[in-house]
């Protein structure tokens, strides 16, 4: 990409994030309920040969109530993700997702106890990958949802990301590598009794930084804004985010038991 086209994207990148931003925000003039939560995640990557590599995500929520102000006052969710992903080319990348979500019962939130099952199809595309990694990535998710009769509804969800990434102190992520990246992502779905009638399902926008150990080991730590309107109110949860990527664990085990001889 000639480098007159990345910013021009980037300018067109700028606006769509303050449009995302100005339209998650008009909801604060309705009746809001905040939340202070706490989102961890670790990422397990394997490469798979040149063109496929599997993902195994673990990742658990924590959530405030009326009367404790502590992010890590209730337990809130658990999830299980599973990926598979095709790098099509340098730019593309397309995977294939499992999910598995089990909501804890916390009624000081509303939050009652279900299960949700969710396959997903999604399609990364990378604008630019050198000195500011820019990328959208669309995904179609086919949710199975318990209800509170204890039966399964079908919902389908689209959602939209944009994410661009700076290294800090370096012109690509590596080891030694400080990071700083912001992404907005915007929800649509499928009217059902579980999830209500709103099309519009949620927007996040999210602030991060992190590091890289090595070109395997990173972290980051994010801020992240999750708008959710419905016709009785909104929810709006105001999380931080810690989470650990590793990338091919298993070689990565095997270099701290056995380094290689100089």
């Amino acid at each position: 990409m000639r480098q007159g086209e990345t910013i021009h994207f980037s300018k067109h990148f700028k606006l769509l994030l303050a449009f995302f931003c100005a339209y998650s925000f008009q909801g604060y003039n309705a009746q809001n309920t905040f939340y202070k939560q706490f989102w961890n995640e670790v990422q397990f990557t394997h490469p798979l040969g040149q063109a496929f590599a599997l993902e195994l995500d673990l990742g658990s929520s924590f959530s405030n109530t009326p009367d404790d102000r502590s992010r890590l006052s209730k337990f809130t969710q658990f999830a299980g993700t599973a990926q598979l992903h095709y790098f099509f080319s340098a730019k593309w990348k397309m995977s294939a997702v499992a999910q598995y979500f089990t909501n804890s019962y916390v009624p000081e939130i509303g939050q009652r106890e279900y299960p949700e099952f969710r396959f997903s199809g999604q399609a990364m595309y990378y604008f630019n990958k050198i000195k500011n990694i820019t990328a959208t990535r669309g995904r179609i998710e086919y949710r199975i949802i318990e209800n509170s009769s204890g039966v399964f509804e079908d919902v389908f969800r689209y959602r939209q990301m944009f994410k661009f990434t700076k290294p800090l102190n370096s012109n690509y992520i590596r080891a030694g590598t400080f990071f700083a990246f912001v992404s907005e992502e915007v929800f649509f779905k499928t009217q059902a009794n579980v999830t209500g009638p709103d099309v519009f399902d949620r927007n996040m926008l999210t602030l991060g930084i992190g590091y890289s150990f090595t070109d395997d080991l990173q972290i980051d730590v994010d801020l992240t804004n999750e708008f959710i309107p419905r016709q009785g109110g909104n929810t709006v949860n105001n999380a931080v985010q810690f989470n650990l990527n590793l990338n091919n664990p298993f070689g990565y085990i095997e270099r701290i038991f056995h380094p290689a001889k100089p």
